[in-house]
């Protein structure tokens, strides 16, 4: 069934393709006649499955924008669950019962109702007791079915999310400043948007995890309802069954994994009865039900009060909101303040000081404020800069909205290019913390790259009655500003800050130039620039265009060409490589778990064969190696773009000798 219903997503994702491009770009990707085709195919599998998905071309549904979200009550409460971080309490909780691991995905949570076959309410978790309704975002989802054959009431309720590859597809040509901050913050904020093309541009996808509310003809065991919902257009459903009490904790990992490499986000997995009356009798208290226990991978989240929201300007001239509250305690550390990134972000939190928050740690390692108790909604954004007091403006974003300032010559921008250039991984200049630089910038010292090779040398008496400052100070200063004349190209294209262009984006650029910096600035500084930087694997025309767009700025080039005076570039070690292979020269990309391989083994066997090894599919991938589990959109893409599929046990006979 399941294969059945990734052919209708196929069929559904591909004539939605080819509509936008019809109607919104006028250009025809297929023939009329072919086009009928899928579409009648499409119709069929969806009269013979009695499953419609809510995004189906069948269904002809517009857009529409709200001006605001419905509360509504729910008709039987989305408490939690009882959380622990201990393996052996997991052992505990199942005893001698048959129990169901579940991975606990990192989303918004959202509960659909069904009646006589046909979706006719979402609505959001809340608090619990109420949420927002937010039926318009759901019907473009990517696999939400709006008709199901199964026709009594049916309560699901399920996850939100944004895998990886989509998320990070959204972040590729965005800034440091600009970048979205967690697949569960971009999911969340999609989903209570008012206008929901947002939420159908950002690719969002429903797993269902329970049945709440159901009819006596509905299996009591938990594996039952999972293949039930498989049954009715749920799909896909990540579950594992266990007999006989729990697994051993390798499943743990092991499931984890699998999330990991289908690119969903995790923070725990879910231990649950597989007896729903049973679970049912064991009843729950006002926070949580006793029919399940979360097992964390992350801390908890604390609550604070929000003090005040900060205006910090970055490299691009972005301003970004960030929030300072009650100093609290996040994995043995003292945390007070916390990125918000943007506008649309603190307006989809309603922040104002006073508030009551939750505060987080992204990934156990950034602060964030992961929800607004409180949502007073008052804070007033600058119309000047906090830096130079120059006005500011807003504009729109990748669809959400920036702060920015308007003075190019802003010290708080040159302040942090200048960071960035001399990070470990660009520059690797030792002693130029933001500080220092800070200090360099206000006694004009530095303006840009160039002077630090040809100004702080010359200026050493000034700097060095710096505060903090001293003979030995400088004295290292300026042997880190030696070492880091000899330097890598990709290295110092990244440390230049292009838009778009992060590690792995320069790495690649400079392959494809031989490692030679001049010649890279012959091909991109001629008319064929744009067409030439596109054809290097996984640069998009955009940042093409954004790479092209600087080293043909008057004042960029003259900055580089100062610096070339003072730069003496190094081709990295050469690795030999076994090119006597069918994938010498091939763009490969590995997904889902393989047998023999973990994802770095895999890339590290790939590099050795001479391949490219590819962070998503495009038309210029030439192999998938699909494992289980593998991500629906990467092999919806590779059947899309007509890319061949091997399994591990192909690739390994493909390197067999004849």
């Amino acid at each position: 069934m399941a294969s059945s219903q990734f052919s209708m997503l196929y069929l559904v994702e591909t004539l939605n393709k080819y509509r936008n491009s019809y109607y919104n770009a006028n250009k025809s990707l297929v023939s009329d006649a072919e086009y009928d085709k899928m579409f009648d195919e499409l119709k069929k599998m969806e009269w013979n499955m009695n499953i419609v998905f809510s995004n189906s071309p069948t269904r002809e549904v517009g857009y529409d924008v709200l001006s605001k979200l419905t509360k509504v009550i729910h008709t039987s409460p989305l408490k939690s669950l009882d959380k622990t971080k201990s393996y052996d309490d997991l052992v505990k909780f199942a005893g001698d019962k048959e129990t169901i691991l579940m991975i606990k995905m990192d989303g918004l949570t959202i509960r659909l109702v069904y009646e006589y076959g046909i979706l006719v309410d979402a609505v959001t978790r809340g608090n619990s007791e109420v949420g927002e309704r937010v039926m318009h975002s759901v019907l473009k989802f990517k696999n939400v079915p709006s008709t199901i054959g199964y026709k009594g009431r049916l309560v699901v309720d399920g996850e939100a999310i944004i895998h990886r590859e989509d998320f990070d597809k959204m972040n590729e040509t965005l800034s440091d400043e600009e970048k979205h901050s967690t697949q569960r913050n971009l999911a969340s904020g999609s989903v209570r948007q008012l206008d929901n093309r947002v939420c159908e541009a950002r690719s969002l996808y429903f797993y269902a995890f329970a049945i709440s509310e159901r009819e006596e003809d509905i299996p009591d065991s938990k594996y039952e309802q999972f293949r039930f919902l498989t049954n009715n257009g749920f799909w896909p459903v990540y579950h594992m069954h266990q007999q006989n009490g729990i697994s051993p904790i390798e499943h743990l990992e092991s499931m984890r994994k699998s999330a990991d490499d289908a690119g969903i986000p995790t923070d725990g997995m879910v231990l649950a009865f597989d007896s729903c009356s049973y679970g049912d009798s064991l009843g729950s208290s006002s926070h949580h039900f006793h029919n399940a226990i979360a097992y964390k991978f992350k801390d908890e989240s604390v609550e604070t009060v929000l003090r005040d929201i900060e205006w910090s300007v970055g490299r691009t001239g972005q301003i970004t909101p960030v929030a300072i509250f009650d100093t609290v305690e996040i994995d043995g550390t003292a945390v007070s303040r916390a990125s918000v990134h943007n506008l649309s972000i603190m307006r989809d939190l309603e922040l104002g000081i006073g508030d009551k928050i939750t505060v987080i740690k992204a990934n156990m390692i950034i602060p964030q404020i992961e929800e607004n108790l409180t949502r007073s909604d008052y804070v007033n954004v600058p119309v000047h800069c906090p830096v130079c007091n120059h006005h500011t403006f807003q504009e729109t974003l990748n669809q959400s909205a920036v702060l920015y300032c308007v003075n190019k010559n802003c010290p708080a921008q040159i302040v942090g290019k200048l960071s960035h250039f001399v990070s470990r991984n660009a520059m690797n200049i030792d002693g130029l913390s933001e500080s220092t630089i800070t200090k360099l910038v206000e006694i004009g010292v530095l303006l840009d790259f160039a002077d630090i090779y040809s100004r702080i040398s010359q200026n050493r008496y000034s700097i060095i009655e710096l505060e903090g400052f001293g003979i030995r100070s400088f004295n290292k200063l300026v042997d880190a500003i030696e070492k880091s004349r000899t330097v890598k190209m990709e290295n110092f294209l990244f440390a230049l800050g292009i838009d778009g262009v992060g590690q792995g984006t320069a790495k690649r650029i400079a392959k494809a130039s031989n490692n030679d910096m001049y010649v890279f600035l012959e091909n991109v500084r001629s008319f064929k620039g744009v067409s030439w930087l596109s054809k290097i694997p996984d640069i998009g025309f955009s940042t093409a265009n954004s790479i092209d767009e600087f080293f043909n700025t008057e004042k960029n080039n003259e900055v580089i060409q100062e610096l070339l005076m003072h730069l003496k570039f190094v081709k990295p070690e050469v690795i030999e490589v076994d090119t006597n292979n069918p994938f010498a020269g091939k763009i490969v990309i590995a997904t889902g778990t393989l047998q023999n391989y973990t994802r770095k083994t895999i890339n590290t066997k790939l590099v050795s064969l001479g391949a490219v090894v590819a962070e998503s599919v495009s038309r210029k991938t030439d192999y998938v190696i699909v494992g289980s589990d593998a991500g629906g959109a990467k092999i919806g893409k590779a059947k899309e773009f007509g890319i061949r599929m091997i399994t591990e046990e192909d690739f390994e006979e493909m390197l067999e000798p004849i």
